[in-house]
C-alpha cells in the first residue's frame, strides 16, 4: 500500500528535529550574543566587588603541630612485665588508652580553660564569659589524629602569626600532665595490686616452698618496679614538629575568590537571560500568553 504523499516520511521527521535543534541552539547563542554587555559586564563587575572585598578581609595564619602517643609506655617495669603472661595484659591495659579519649581530652573544658587562663584568651577575643572564648578557641582548633601512625595533629588558625603558633603548642604542656597522671595512677594500681599479692602468698601456705620462694620473688620486682615508676614522672609524649610561625597567610585566597565570584555570575547571568527570553517568548506566542494568564488568575490573591 503506497504512502500518502502528504505524510513526511521518518527522515524527514528525524532531519526537521534536527534542525530545529539546530535552530534553537543557534538562537540561543544569538540571544547571548545580543545581552553580550550584561554577560560580560556582570561577571566582570562581581569579580571587582570580590576582589575589593578581599581586600577587607583579615589575614588568616594557620600553624600545625604534632606528636606522637606511643602504645606502650617505657618503663623499667615493661621487661618485667612481659614474663608474667596474664598479669601482663592487665597491666598493659591499664597503661594503654585510645587515641580517641586523647583527643576528647584535648577538646575538654579543662584544658581549653587552662589555656584561655594562660594566653588571656578572654581579652583577646573580647569576651564576657569563659564560654564564649571556649567557642572560639574550639572554632579556631582543629585537632585531627592517624589511628595507624599514632599521630595527633593540631592545626590553630589566627589572624596574628605568633598567636596562631602559640595555640597549637598551648595543647602540649597540659596534655603531657595529663599523660603523666594517667601513668602514675596506673604504676599506682600496680603497686596496691602486687603488694595485695605478696601478702596473700605470705599468708598463704604451699606445697612446694621453691614455687612459693620464686613467685614471691617475681612479686617482690613487680612492687618494686611500680614503686619506681610511681615515684617518677614519666614522659610519654613525643612532639614530632612544633608549631612555628607561619610565614605566609592561609586565607583569604583573593585569586579563588575573584575566578569564583566571576563563574558564579556569569551562570547567573546566563540564566537570566534564558529565562527572559522565555518569557519574552511566552508573550507574543497566543497559546502560551493564553496558558499564563490562566495561570496567573488561579494563583490570584484576591478574587
Amino acid at each position: 500500500m503506497n504512502q500518502p504523499q502528504n505524510l513526511p516520511s521518518q527522515q524527514e521527521i528525524v532531519v526537521s528535529d534536527v534542525n530545529e535543534d539546530e535552530i534553537d541552539l543557534l538562537r540561543l547563542v544569538q540571544t547571548l550574543g545580543e545581552e553580550k554587555w550584561l554577560l560580560l559586564g556582570l561577571p566582570f563587575l562581581f569579580s571587582c566587588l570580590a576582589a575589593a572585598f578581599s581586600l577587607y578581609l583579615p589575614p588568616i595564619y594557620v600553624a600545625k603541630a604534632t606528636f606522637v602517643v606511643p602504645d606502650k609506655q617505657s618503663s623499667p617495669a615493661s621487661s618485667v612485665l612481659d614474663q608474667l603472661g596474664g598479669l601482663s595484659g592487665l597491666a598493659g591495659s591499664l597503661s594503654k588508652s585510645p587515641i580517641e579519649m586523647y583527643v576528647a581530652f584535648m577538646q575538654s573544658n579543662t584544658v581549653q580553660d587552662e589555656i584561655i587562663a594562660e594566653m588571656n584568651l578572654m581579652q583577646y577575643y573580647q569576651t564576657k564569659f569563659l564560654e564564649d572564648a571556649r567557642k572560639t578557641l574550639s572554632s579556631q582548633v582543629k585537632i585531627t589524629t592517624d589511628k595507624k601512625s599514632g599521630l595527633i595533629m593540631i592545626d590553630a588558625q589566627d589572624k596574628s602569626p605568633d598567636i596562631a603558633a602559640k595555640l597549637a603548642n598551648a595543647y602540649l604542656k597540659p596534655f603531657r600532665a595529663f599523660l603523666n597522671r594517667i601513668s602514675l595512677e596506673e604504676a599506682h594500681q600496680r603497686r596496691d595490686f602486687f603488694a595485695r599479692q605478696v601478702a596473700v602468698i605470705a599468708q598463704r601456705p604451699f606445697r612446694d616452698p621453691f614455687a612459693q620462694s620464686t613467685l614471691m620473688s617475681s612479686m617482690i620486682k613487680q612492687y618494686e618496679a611500680a614503686r619506681i615508676d610511681e615515684a617518677r614522672e614519666v614522659q610519654i609524649l613525643f612532639p614530632v614538629d612544633i608549631a612555628k610561625i607561619p610565614e605566609r597567610r592561609a586565607s583569604p585566597k583573593r585569586a579563588q575568590l575573584v575566578v569564583t565570584a566571576g563563574f558564579v555570575a556569569f551562570f547567573l547571568t546566563a540564566l537570566w537571560i534564558f529565562i527572559k527570553r522565555v518569557f519574552r517568548h511566552a508573550q507574543h506566542d497566543p497559546a502560551t500568553s493564553q496558558k499564563w494568564a490562566m495561570i496567573k488568575k488561579a494563583w490570584k490573591l484576591r478574587s
